[in-house]
């Protein structure tokens, strides 16, 4: 039986597709050449919704450009690809005609063919590309390695969400209470997409790992009497399976928005992180906002930003015994953890949006051609 939401989902699409998109031609048609930044992204959106703000209001007051978000690429504009598998949407053979910037977070080529065809597409196809920004120089030296030149890859970390902040000890009492979140156990936290698809997820997305998160957690289990996973997100059928086969106990909060983030960060004694690929994740910078400590593989953030007994934990990838190990030791030692979330906190601040404005302003000005 169809939903109502996924009709409601449909008639939007046709809607779009056959009343609204045709404009999107016009606009261009009428636009002055080279005046807009024009966002291309995934259908999930998920970097338009935290830096959309962002890059607008810097455009707009300080380079006097529009930015626009498009599914649709336009010749005479400048185009900035969000998400790296959007490029193979651009036709190369009339590129003069187009600038394109590109955001490269994630892909390593042995994880997937897909990644491994993207990696030969970018790298074939470099000099067509302005600029390539990545968010750590793990993945810049992997790129770098690969042939592509380095004087094309910007840094810039994905920054904290604004809508991620602290909050009060009363509302989060009201949150548990709504949510059933008990206050007397040690709660972990998982809020990353890690099942294929977007329905129930009961197939495993190896690259974020939940097979590792699973093998962490069962060690911990055994350790800490009062344990409790919180998930949050779609399609996380593969852990939930997983978890309930071991007893280990779990809620899973699926239908949470942006605002209430906040609230089941609030919750957490501690955030896993066991993927082998990443451009972020986001999740590590909001934990230590959130004042959370984080234990995570060296991936994507972690690698340039987490120092171990500073302000929190990395491993290698797939290493679960010692995953498991430091977050014990987040559950044993409060001296320890009370040092983690304070310099958590620092180390969150300085990847804030607002800390980072040099660094977008020095990249828009090298993807449009803008002096400092």
């Amino acid at each position: 039986m169809i939903s109502i939401k996924y009709l409601i989902k449909i008639i939007t699409i046709k809607l779009y597709k056959y009343l609204i998109f045709p404009y999107y031609y016009l606009f261009f048609f009428l636009k002055k050449k080279f005046t807009s930044v024009v966002l291309i992204s995934d259908s999930a959106n998920w970097v338009l919704d935290q830096n959309m703000r962002t890059f607008s209001k810097f455009l707009k007051n300080t380079l006097n450009f529009s930015i626009v978000k498009s599914s649709y690429i336009p010749n005479f504009q400048y185009i900035y690809l969000l998400d790296q598998y959007q490029i193979f949407k651009i036709k190369f053979f009339d590129n003069i005609k187009k600038v394109i910037a590109l955001d490269y977070l994630h892909g390593l080529h042995f994880h997937s063919s897909y990644n491994k065809k993207l990696l030969k597409f970018i790298t074939l196809n470099q000099n067509k590309i302005k600029i390539i920004r990545v968010t750590n120089s793990y993945f810049k030296k992997y790129l770098v390695k690969q042939g592509i030149d380095k004087k094309k890859i910007y840094t810039i970390p994905v920054s904290i969400s604004n809508s991620v902040k602290y909050c009060d000890k009363k509302d989060v009492k009201k949150f548990k209470e709504k949510y059933n979140i008990p206050s007397n156990f040690f709660i972990i936290g998982s809020f990353q997409k890690d099942g294929n698809g977007w329905m129930e997820g009961d197939s495993p997305k190896s690259i974020k790992g939940p097979d590792i998160f699973v093998k962490t957690v069962k060690i911990l289990n055994k350790k800490i009497k009062n344990l409790l996973i919180l998930l949050t997100g779609p399609a996380r059928g593969y852990i939930k399976n997983e978890l309930k086969k071991n007893n280990i106990s779990y809620l899973h909060l699926k239908e949470l928005s942006n605002d209430q983030m906040k609230f089941a960060y609030s919750c957490l004694d501690l955030y896993l992180i066991t993927s082998r690929d990443e451009g972020g994740p986001m999740s590590i910078f909001e934990s230590m906002t959130m004042g959370v400590p984080v234990v995570s593989t060296r991936v994507g953030h972690a690698h340039d930003h987490i120092k171990n007994f500073y302000n929190g934990f990395k491993t290698n990838v797939n290493n679960y015994k010692q995953l498991s190990y430091y977050g014990y030791l987040i559950y044993s030692d409060n001296k320890l953890r009370k040092k983690i979330i304070q310099n958590g906190k620092l180390t969150a601040k300085k990847n804030s949006f607002a800390a980072q404005t040099t660094h977008w302003k020095k990249f828009f000005r090298i993807f449009i051609n803008k002096n400092s």
